[in-house]
């Protein structure tokens, strides 16, 4: 079992530094979760069938924050089936057309038996700075019998980030961990 555990946790760091590779986003959530599914996570997804583009690092941030989520819930309960939901909230701008203005990412799983910890380790508090680097939030906690990570990411914000292109090099130099844990 912790074979398997290590095994998909390591499908999750697909982050090498120095690597050419463009970086995933938003649209590549799916694809996360299919390499999970292959490795015998239960994942359950709920998603638009049309995600809006997030470009940049924020498309960026949208992903690590989901992986975290579930490397945290593969970690911390084992075999436990985990659920993603990708809603996205929506404005009238001048008129009545609507237009996406934010995406709310949630990922839920099952909390184990045994003591519960509080849930504030590096991992957690690095998603809430990414969430917080474009101006969205993030909560992490009990939810009845349940861990939730909810975060809800701006499309576009005026936040000191917005229209940059930060990665996980500029959360490294805040001091913010950014690997999995």
């Amino acid at each position: 079992a912790m074979a398997d555990i290590r095994r998909t946790i390591a499908l999750l760091r697909t982050d090498m530094p120095g690597s050419q590779a463009p970086q995933p986003g938003l649209a590549d959530i799916g694809d996360l979760i299919t390499a999970l599914r292959r490795a015998g996570t239960q994942i359950a997804i709920d998603r638009p069938a049309a995600l809006p583009t997030i470009a940049g690092a924020r498309g960026l941030a949208a992903y690590r924050i989901v992986q975290e989520s579930l490397s945290n819930a593969i970690r911390h309960a084992p075999g436990a089936p985990i659920t993603v939901r990708v809603r996205t909230e929506s404005a009238p701008i001048d008129g009545p057309t609507d237009t996406t203005v934010a995406v709310h990412l949630e990922v839920t799983n099952p909390i184990p038996p045994g003591p519960r910890r509080t849930g504030e380790g590096l991992g957690i508090a690095g998603m809430r700075a990414r969430a917080e680097q474009f101006g969205g939030t993030l909560s992490a906690g009990f939810a009845d019998d349940r861990w939730r990570v909810a975060a809800r990411l701006p499309i576009e914000a005026d936040c000191p980030a917005a229209g940059t292109d930060e990665g996980d090099g500029a959360l490294a130099d805040r001091g913010v961990e950014t690997s999995r844990g």
